[in-house]
Order: structure tokens, then sequence, then C-alpha cells
């Protein structure tokens, strides 16, 4: 372990209100990542790195329980990927947002036929 990560678990540690568990793993994953960013770390090892302090902080302060599901939720690889995806809505990189607008605008579209279809036959009855 890297010294930048020790000193990021001791902070983290410092802030810890009780055990880590399966209902606060993201508040302290986005903590570690926060921490991280400030560092001369640059991609994949930022990854590997929050990674790293995440098993070390889960294996100190949760209980058994909590601690096999979440070590199994980094060996799955559900922790990194959950990484990747804050990684790329931080880079305004999802579709997310995109896709609803669209989604709006087809169903603006629709009711503009509609009127436009109304408007025509109103039209066509006065000829």
């Amino acid at each position: 372990m890297i010294e930048i990560e020790k000193e990021i678990i001791d902070t983290i540690k410092n802030k810890l209100d009780g055990l880590i568990n399966t209902t606060n793993i993201h508040k302290i994953l986005i903590d570690v990542m926060s921490l991280i960013e400030k560092t001369n770390l640059k991609g994949e090892n930022q990854k590997l790195s929050t990674i790293n302090i995440l098993k070390e902080l889960i294996t100190m302060h949760s209980d058994n329980k909590n601690k096999t599901i979440l070590l199994e939720l980094i060996e799955s690889n559900t922790i990194g990927n959950m990484i990747d995806v804050i990684v790329l809505g931080t880079k305004n990189k999802l579709d997310i947002n995109k896709k609803k607008d669209i989604i709006k605008k087809i169903k603006k579209i629709k009711k503009i036929k509609k009127i436009i279809n109304i408007l025509n036959v109103l039209c066509c009855k006065k000829k």
C-alpha cells in the first residue's frame, strides 16, 4: 500500500460514523474518490488505489456479514463498474439526460402533429 492510500484511509477513518455496510458504501466510495482525485494519481491508478483503500476500510470497519458482501462486490468488479459510471458522469459522458430530452421532444412533436391534424380538419370542413 502506498503512502497516499494510507493517508486517505486515515482521513476516512476519522470521518466514519459507525461501521461500513451496504447502505453507506456508496458514500464511502464517493469520499475516497474525491480524495484520490486530489492526488497525483491518474486514470487506472486512481481506480486501483480507490479499490485498495475500500478493501482495507471494509476489512477494518465492517461486521462479518457486511464484510463478506462488500468484498464480494469488489471481487466481482461491481465496485469497479460503479467507479467507471461515476467517472463517466463527472465527465458528462452519460447520455441519460440526453435520452430524456429526446423523448420529451418527440412527445411535443406528437402533440404538435395532433394539433396540426385537428386544424387541418377544421380548415377543410369550413371550405
